[in-house]
């Protein structure tokens, strides 16, 4: 986007915020969320709207809701991935966010009992994480873990959290324990498993494939920006080459399952222990257009994933940035924490075939390619 429409759009933004802030001191919350909600409509991107839900929240002492716009506040916007800062269009920071944070989790206990749920032990880990008591956001993030299946998302969020906090309290032992970025995600490449060396005619041939589905939809991710994909690809009379590529995966997986049956037996958690023997596969599509990114994200249903990157654009003498490389390890709220933690980014090439546990986080972060990127994946889930 051009730099003088963004500082445009930026301008109204604040200019809406204030009047949102107004009519909800007024005591006129629906007009108050009605101009949020035209904000979101207009930038889904920005943290604003939700900042001035969680105060209105907590002063209507609705503390369920308070939680959830809190953590929606934090989550990393992909405009602080480049620029490092904070910018909601209103006078307040992480910290005070996290405070904010703190007394809805404390309200949601005195006035629901409901201080032990996976949410609200996360989301108040989270604040002591964003305000450095280390030992306190430890505390909460492991009970969490406590938490079987049916809160495999914050599960899996704290393992990244705790991965990152291990690290920033210098303990990178137990940090490694968390997320083993040495080994996942592991790499593999088509012309492997494609004999004859037509795993480039292949990928050609599936990219056709997959642009003709009409499951591609542009996603409405906060977080993600210029993203088209395609869930279940492998159902419902796919084409040959989904169907082919189902095969390359399950055949790659039977070769390469001892790198998951060595994960630390004590740290991973109950419900992504155990490689399912009886699974089945949800493959989809992923397609960056040009300046595209996604956010960082990880897939709660499943074991495993991985992707084959059908078509990586990149021209001679281009940057490796520009060729949309993704990262590991990277977690949802990393912006806020604070990012002085280790990553991995992989540079993929038209058919690098990579995949990782479930549970790691992971997100592309902003191609500078102007022509697109697509990658077909896939999950391992219990049949």
């Amino acid at each position: 986007m051009d730099a003088f429409i963004e500082q445009q759009l930026a301008q109204t933004i604040r200019t809406s915020l204030c009047r949102a802030q107004a009519l909800f001191d007024r005591g006129d919350a629906a007009a108050g969320y009605a101009i949020c909600s035209q904000i979101l409509e207009r930038d889904r991107t920005t943290p604003g709207p939700w900042v001035l839900a969680l105060r209105h929240t907590l002063a209507a002492g609705d503390f369920a809701n308070a939680v959830e716009q809190g953590l929606m506040a934090l989550r990393t916007r992909p405009q602080f991935e480049t620029s490092g800062a904070f910018d909601s269009g209103l006078d307040v920071t992480y910290a005070d966010i996290a405070r904010d944070l703190i007394r809805g989790c404390d309200g949601l206990e005195r006035t629901e009992g409901d201080g032990r749920s996976a949410l609200a032990l996360m989301a108040r880990g989270l604040a002591y994480h964003v305000l450095g008591d280390f030992d306190s956001a430890r505390t909460s993030y492991m009970k969490v873990l406590v938490h079987g299946a049916d809160a495999a998302r914050m599960v899996g969020e704290c393992i990244n959290l705790l991965h990152a906090l291990e690290h920033q309290a210098g303990r990178p032992e137990q940090a490694r324990r968390w997320l083993d970025l040495t080994t996942f995600p592991h790499a593999v490449h088509a012309s492997d498993v494609l004999p004859d060396g037509r795993f480039l005619e292949f990928c050609d041939a599936l990219y056709d494939e997959v642009m003709a589905s009409p499951r591609l939809k542009e996603s409405t991710d906060p977080q993600s920006r210029a993203w088209i994909v395609a869930d279940d690809i492998n159902r419902d009379g796919c084409g040959p080459r989904v169907k082919e590529l189902e095969g390359i995966f399950d055949g790659l997986l039977a070769r390469h399952r001892n790198l998951f049956e060595c994960l630390d037996h004590d740290f991973v958690h109950d419900i992504f222990k155990t490689f399912p023997e009886r699974h089945t596969y949800k493959m989809f599509c992923a397609i960056l257009n040009g300046q595209g990114h996604v956010g960082p994200h990880i897939h709660n249903d499943g074991y495993l994933v991985g992707s084959l990157y059908v078509r990586v654009p990149h021209e001679p003498g281009e940057a490796e940035d520009s060729r949309a490389a993704i990262n590991h390890g990277k977690h949802l709220f990393h912006a806020a924490t604070g990012t002085d933690y280790p990553t991995r980014q992989t540079v993929p090439e038209t058919g690098t075939i990579l995949f990782w546990p479930a549970y790691y986080s992971h997100s592309v972060p902003p191609s500078r390619a102007e022509t697109p990127r697509m990658a077909v994946g896939f999950e391992v889930v219990p049949a």
